[in-house]
């Protein structure tokens, strides 16, 4: 037999040693973990405790609870809390494990639908119980919101029929393991010599492991693609997903790290091939150019998939490399010096070691300088990498033909538009620490589904552990609290402000009269806004903000957030620009201030020469009538509060009164007495009802509208 056959057929017996090697692992895991059902509950009972996973159940159960009780939604940061805790108890945990057991019999016996529910009843009673200890006059209205104790499992992504397969590879562990056995037999027998044999083993145990890390990736990655697109629900099954995977992971990297002390061990003592004798297997050889071609196809559609994973794969494969040269290196001279020590006569011996330790001394000098310029080299690249990139090419932006998602709207003047407003925009209930919320989603969520103009309020506030504090100005800001909350309201957050440590800075936040009651940074929520605007360049917002901070620290935060550049500053009586044109010049904001503004001609006074309001309070739906609030009936911006001043606001409140037929009436009678069709419709909970329909009557883009009439 030629020595190129016998390479070809020891390369091939070595990828079929990988392969076999990398299916017994699977079929070994499978049949211990994942077909265990003890064993796979555990595992994904026991990252309840983690705080992605709790999060993100927690949001899920929450939602569920409010869908039942929406009355419950001014409470959310409390009920969130409750179910946060009950997670994280042992009591959980083992009713998790034992409703995990029953879902895998369920799944294995093929009884399950395909959408499994997970029982949590210990979860809720635990939970109810802990209501009942912190809020007994919430706790009746919460366990109603818990008559359901499952919890759909379809929404993590568990779903039947994934365990048939690994069922059949687990029934052939042991005729793998008799078939390993032979291929390893026989690849030191076919080999051109027994120490490639040996070499390529070990290239085969570690690609045995690479195989089944790089496995494990991309059904991680398709795994997690069939999810819901929520961020939360794929951290959360990546988070169960690696949990399952702890044991074969770890098995993986060991056969990987065997491989590799194999092949340092082999190459250390072995005669390697020529140069020539390698460049005829891959160029010369079928054989060769097919696993050669295949490897780089492979490695490269890795780097296409996974870029930052490929840099780090590279980086950990070169420190493996560099690392297994020098351990070939000193072997390969121990190994040398070891017989060129028995090969001399005594009186030479002393003469030869004095040799070895002068060669030691200069090895080490030559290493330290090598590890400096080493060293010195990586720090000059990373300093010096930024200058060193190629400009990208400039791409011609795609012209704009839809303002605000309609063609027609990009012809009217602003002042002949109607954007669909929220009241309170930032005080959502989907975000964690809001009490009394007035919006269901937060200001990121509420512009991907079509809301154009955004009432704000900010603050000044103190970080601390125990939350946002606000800062009351004793002159303005006091007297505006109690005038809108009273006395006894405001000494009571001045009291609790006293009580609880702060020492940092002041900060800017969008609150709503209190900090201490819900606080999101503004300049947060201003990235948000920005992020939104770079990804739809047709699409323009009114902001206004009432405003508890100075016009400069405003406009350092827009200047911040990169969006004083977008800010549109409308001259005094002038004509207003269309959208159209606003946007095609990249002007996408109309920021207004309800009291002080300045500091940027963009940042302009709303009640002097710009806006026109309907009156704020109106505590039922007849009251929502179309008198004055604030601003002259001779601004050219027209503002309709649409939403009922109550204690708490609710989703049912705003279902009664967002009925698309209950605004337009409202919207037309209020165009026949003030002689202008509103500009902004502002209401709470805008999902309620159905805010976007009538604002796209009043702007005639609806199929079968007519915009009312506007002068």
């Amino acid at each position: 037999m030629s020595t190129r056959t016998r390479w070809t057929l020891t390369g091939a017996l070595g990828l079929l040693l990988a392969a076999v090697l990398a299916s017994l692992v699977l079929a070994t895991w499978a049949d211990r973990v994942l077909l265990n059902e003890d064993r796979f509950s555990a595992r994904i009972a026991s990252t309840l405790r983690q705080d992605d996973m709790n999060r993100y159940l927690t949001t899920e159960i929450t939602e569920q609870v409010l869908a039942r009780v929406p009355e419950l939604i001014g409470l959310r940061p409390g009920v969130e809390a409750v179910l946060s805790e009950a997670l994280r108890t042992r009591t959980a945990i083992v009713g998790a494990r034992s409703a995990l057991r029953a879902v895998h019999r369920d799944v294995r016996s093929g009884l399950a639908e395909e959408s499994i529910n997970i029982d949590l009843h210990a979860v809720f009673t635990l939970a109810a119980a802990l209501m009942e200890r912190g809020a007994p006059d919430m706790a009746e209205r919460f366990e109603a919101g818990l008559d359901t104790t499952r919890l759909d499992a379809g929404a993590v992504g568990l779903r039947t029929g994934v365990f048939e397969r690994l069922e059949q590879l687990a029934d052939v562990a042991w005729p793998l393991a008799a078939g390993m056995g032979l291929l390893a037999v026989g690849l030191v027998v076919v080999a051109p010599t027994r120490q490639h044999g040996l070499l390529v083993g070990a290239a085969a145990v570690a690609l045995a492991g690479l195989l089944g890390l790089a496995g494990q990736r991309l059904a991680e990655a398709w795994f997690v693609q069939q999810l819901p697109a929520r961020e939360e629900a794929r951290v959360a099954v990546t988070l169960a997903w690696r949990s399952i995977f702890r044991e074969y992971t770890g098995w993986n990297a060991g056969l990987l790290a065997l491989g590799i002390a194999g092949l340092v061990g082999v190459v250390a003592t072995a005669t390697l091939p020529d140069r020539r004798s390698v460049r005829d297997f891959v160029v010369a050889s079928p054989w060769g150019r097919t696993l050669t071609g295949a490897a780089l196809a492979l490695a490269g559609l890795a780097v296409a998939l996974w870029p930052l994973d490929a840099v780090r794969v590279i980086a950990v494969a070169a420190g493996i490399l560099l690392a297994s040269g020098g351990v070939v290196l000193l072997l390969r001279s121990v190994l040398a010096g070891v017989r060129d020590v028995r090969s001399v006569r005594p009186r030479q011996q002393t003469r030869l070691a004095d040799t070895v330790r002068r060669m030691r001394v200069a090895q080490l000098v030559a290493g330290a300088a090598l590890l400096t310029m080493v060293v010195a080299g990586g720090v000059i690249a990373v300093w010096f990498g930024g200058t060193l990139r190629a400009e990208p090419s400039p791409v011609e932006p795609a012209p704009i033909t839809v303002c605000n998602g309609h063609e027609a709207l990009c012809d009217r003047p602003l002042d002949q538009v109607t954007f669909a407003g929220t009241h309170n925009s930032m005080a959502a209930a989907s975000l964690r620490g809001w009490y009394f919320p007035v919006q269901r989603h937060g200001i990121a969520d509420q512009l991907r589904e079509g809301v154009r103009a955004l009432l704000i309020d900010t603050y000044y506030g103190i970080p601390s552990p125990q939350g946002v504090l606000t800062v009351i100005d004793p002159d303005i800001r006091r007297p505006q609290l109690v005038a809108e909350h009273g006395e006894e309201v405001v000494a009571a957050a001045e009291r609790i402000a006293a009580n609880l440590a702060a020492d940092a800075e002041p900060e800017a936040y969008l609150c709503h009269s209190f900090c201490e009651l819900g606080a999101t940074p503004l300049g947060a929520v201003l990235v948000d806004i920005r992020d939104y605007l770079d990804a739809n360049p047709g699409e323009f917002l009114v902001i206004i903000v009432q405003d508890g901070i100075t016009p400069e620290d405003t406009v350092a935060a827009f200047e911040a957030a990169d969006l004083a550049g977008r800010a549109y500053a409308h001259p005094p009586g002038a004509p207003w620009p269309t959208l159209g044109e606003l946007v095609h010049e990249g002007t996408q904001l109309l920021v207004m201030a309800e009291r002080d503004a300045g500091a940027a001609d963009w940042y302009q006074p709303a009640y002097d020469h710009l806006l026109q309001e309907t009156e704020v309070r109106a505590t039922t739906r007849a009251a929502l009538d179309c008198r004055p609030g604030r601003g002259s009936a001779e601004a050219p911006l027209f503002l309709m509060n649409h939403w009922l001043t109550t204690r708490q606001a609710l989703p049912s409140q705003a279902l009664e009164v967002n009925d698309p037929g209950f605004i337009l009436d409202r919207a037309r009678r209020c165009t026949e007495e003030r002689g202008q069709a509103p500009n902004i419709v502002a209401v709470n909970f805008y999902d309620a009802g159905n805010l976007f329909e009538a604002v796209d009557t009043l702007n005639g883009v609806a199929r079968g509208s007519e915009a009312a009439p506007r002068e």
